[in-house]
């Protein structure tokens, strides 16, 4: 990675005002896991679908959007 992306970086971490987002690098640049951070109802959702996903019980998105995508008024 080059250092005007590095510095890039650094700007928007300076600028931003989201401790959110600011919360997040710092937990990142420190090695800590999200998971940990995460709430129960959220894990479980999420491995509910890790689950589904092994099993086979999706529907890939561009699917969902060809049935749907003549519905859409824009």
């Amino acid at each position: 990675m080059d250092k005007l992306i590095k510095y890039q970086i650094i700007e928007e971490i300076i600028i931003s005002e989201d401790e959110v987002i600011l919360d997040q690098i710092r937990s990142l640049l420190m090695g800590e896991d999200f998971w940990d951070k995460t709430d129960e109802v959220s894990q479980k959702s999420i491995i509910q679908g890790i689950k589904d996903y092994e099993s086979g019980k999706i529907v890939p998105h561009e699917a969902v959007m060809e049935k749907y995508r003549p519905n859409i008024k824009e």
